[in-house]
This record gives C-alpha cells, sequence and structure tokens, in this order.
C-alpha cells in the first residue's frame, strides 16, 4: 500500500538525521529511497514541504540536510508591509522574515529567532522569530480616527504597519482628526490590531506644523528643553 504524504516526509527526515547520512543532491536522496521514476514529482513536493515548514534546507551547493535550529537575537525591522528584516550586531548581512513568520513583532523589538530554510534554495538569509524579548517602541504619534464610542490612531511612523486600537474611556476626548500622543497597551496579536490609550492631544492636523506646535510649547513651559 502506498505511503502518505505525511509518513514518506517522516523518511526522509529520519534519513537525514541518520548519524550516517551525507548531504545529498535530489537525484541522489531519490536512489538512496529507491524513489520510482513515476513517483519523482511526489517526492519533489515532499522535500518542497519540508523545506517551507523549515526542517530541512539546501546548501549552496544544491545538498538537502537538516536544518540547524540556532536561535540568535536582534533587532526586528518592519517595512510596513508585513514582512520584515531581523539586524543581529556584528553581523554584516540581516535575516529576512516573512509576514508569517514575524510572530507579532513590533518594529525596533528585541527578538529571538532561528534560521529556516527559504523554499527556493540557501540565497537568502531567513529566519523565524520564535520569541518577543523587549518591546522598542512604547509609544506613538498619530492622527486620531473617531469611529463612535471608540476610534483608532494612524501612526505617523508608517513602518509600524497596524493601527492603534483606542477602547472606548481611553481617548481623552479626542476630535475626530486631531494629532495626538498614544501609549501602547496591548500589541496584539495575528489578525488584531494592537490597542492602546492616548495620553496627550498634540492639536489639529490642520494646524501649522501639524499639530506639533502645542506640544512643543508644552515641553518648554515644563521646563523639559
Amino acid at each position: 500500500m502506498k505511503k502518505s504524504f505525511a509518513e514518506r516526509k517522516e523518511i526522509v527526515l529520519q534519513l537525514m538525521k541518520s548519524e550516517f547520512y551525507v548531504p545529498m543532491k535530489e537525484k541522489e536522496l531519490a536512489v538512496m529511497l529507491q524513489v520510482r521514476p513515476e513517483d519523482r514529482p511526489d517526492f519533489k513536493e515532499v522535500l518542497s514541504a519540508l523545506l517551507a515548514e523549515g526542517s530541512i534546507m539546501v546548501t549552496k551547493r544544491g545538498r538537502y540536510q537538516i536544518m540547524e535550529h540556532t536561535a540568535v537575537v536582534g533587532t526586528f525591522l518592519s517595512t510596513g508591509k508585513g514582512y520584515g528584516f531581523v539586524q543581529v550586531e556584528g553581523e554584516k548581512e540581516d535575516y529576512f522574515i516573512s509576514p508569517e513568520d514575524t510572530h507579532g513583532a513590533f518594529h525596533q523589538d528585541k527578538v529571538e529567532i532561528v534560521r529556516i530554510a527559504d523554499a527556493h534554495g540557501d540565497r537568502h538569509r531567513t529566519a523565524r522569530i520564535v520569541k518577543i524579548l523587549e518591546h522598542g517602541i512604547i509609544s506613538v504619534v498619530g492622527t486620531y480616527q473617531a469611529m463612535g464610542r471608540y476610534g483608532f490612531v494612524l501612526p505617523d511612523m508608517q513602518k509600524l504597519g497596524q493601527d492603534l486600537f483606542i477602547p472606548g474611556g481611553c481617548d481623552l476626548g479626542t476630535l475626530d482628526g486631531q494629532k495626538v500622543a498614544a501609549e501602547i497597551t496591548v500589541y496584539g496579536k495575528e489578525g488584531r490590531n494592537p490597542e492602546g490609550r492616548i495620553v496627550e492631544i498634540l492639536g489639529n492636523s490642520s494646524d501649522p506644523g501639524g499639530g506639533y506646535l502645542i506640544h512643543c510649547q508644552s515641553l518648554f513651559s515644563a521646563g523639559s528643553l
């Protein structure tokens, strides 16, 4: 009886985990596993699936091997388009983080990552965020958008990528279109906006300087500068 897709994946993994295994190319693996010519397309799908989930990787010479999951720490730099990069101190090349592998990280968060294989081979340094160690941004400045009993702050910093949800009672009486400073209280999860509360009304977006004049005057009067 023909083995299931999951069983075939497990056979490949067990072979690569063996202490006697030496990284091989696809054709060499097929010969080793006695894959029939008519089953080669299915075998290719098994390898592609294992690559996509980060269980195995392909070297620059096209040889397959188990992925080494060594965790490193770096800073997540969001592009505002769902994906981003992690910068690791002392390393010249950043790690690419796809939208499904951000783990809900925010721009400038300190994160822990593990390297994964790129689906097209080892041409890019690709990683998955596995833990958020520290948030780099705790407040945002943006424009308030009233939505009845609640609202959103549209951040001036586009790299944040998401609007900040402001629950009822946390808007400080802000009017639609006003510039505000908001504290992030919940960083959110995949599919959910982060939440926060408005801590200062900076002015109207139509004011000179986009509303920052009022904020600067308050700082001078408080002797902060």
